[in-house]
């Protein structure tokens, strides 16, 4: 990250929480540990920090939110199995349906087993009915 996304990162934490007062010299020091990290990894950590929290993180707080979001994001990168070569994500187009999708059997094994079942039918019981849906729908 470039030390311009770095100030931008600590102007959203400064905007979130404006009775923290933010001199020059605290600026820099969080600017300079934000750099070991990708903006986007960084901006995340800001979001989530914010969304659950009623104070301006100490670094280290924030520097373990970033770790966490990075770990997360390298988590994801690397479950979507590019050496698969059937899905899109984790989603195989239906061919004899335009415009619909099913889980891959590869990369989302645990969705392929309840769609290949037909939980995910349309004419599947609804409204929690079905013992194996229970734990995998919300209330409609």
């Amino acid at each position: 990250m470039r030390p311009s996304e770095a100030k931008h990162v600590l102007s959203r934490l400064v905007a979130a929480f404006p009775s923290m007062p933010m001199d020059e010299a605290t600026a820099v020091v969080y600017a300079e540990a934000l750099v070991r990290f990708d903006v986007d990894v960084a901006l995340f950590a800001a979001r989530d920090w914010i969304d659950s929290n009623d104070r301006f993180p100490t670094i280290n707080q924030f520097m373990d939110y970033c770790q966490r979001e990075a770990r997360r994001q390298a988590l994801q990168a690397t479950s979507q199995r590019p050496e698969c070569g059937e899905c899109d994500h984790g989603w195989v187009n239906v061919t004899n349906r335009p415009h619909s999708v099913r889980p891959c059997e590869v990369c989302r094994p645990g969705q392929y087993v309840l769609w290949a079942d037909g939980h995910w039918d349309r004419k599947h019981v609804s409204g929690g009915g079905c013992n194996d849906c229970r734990p995998t729908r919300g209330k409609r």
